[in-house]
């Protein structure tokens, strides 16, 4: 409609990259404050225990969402040389050590599209194979 006023595609994308400006700087702030970051931290802990209650409550929720999530996806998937399907006996094993941006058992407070990502790099392998497949003696594999 010619003469309407209001947020363009344009505007929409120029407050996101604002908004990552603003969050980068922020980040970039707090590396080199360390300190006085982390005081100002402990200062709002202190000041809004609400707040930081029902973060926490949120954080535990989203990691055992993730954590199941995790579970299930081991379970369907099993390993990838005998076939084991219990969850408790299966790691992810990166394909290139490289590409590792974290191991996943410390990712489980991360968004569930980080999650995929570092998942598509890695092979599902029971306890056993990974140990079998993947222990290196002078250079080679054992087995």
């Amino acid at each position: 409609m010619p003469g309407r006023k209001g947020c363009t595609h344009k505007d929409k994308m120029d407050s996101e990259i604002r908004l990552e400006n603003q969050r980068e700087a922020r980040r970039r702030w707090q590396r080199n404050n360390k300190e006085r970051a982390l005081e100002l931290g402990r200062k709002f802990y202190h000041t809004h225990p609400d707040y930081v209650s029902k973060k926490i409550i949120h954080n535990r929720k989203r990691g055992l969402i993730a954590l199941q999530w995790i579970r299930e996806y081991k379970n369907k998937i099993g390993c990838l040389y005998c076939g084991e399907k219990d969850y408790r006996c299966l790691d992810f094993h990166h394909k290139d050590p490289k590409d590792k941006k974290r191991c996943l058992s410390q990712m489980h407070l991360y968004s569930m599209a980080t999650i995929k990502k570092e998942i598509e790099k890695c092979e599902v392998i029971c306890s056993n194979c990974h140990r079998k497949n993947f222990s290196k003696k002078g250079g080679e594999n054992i087995c």
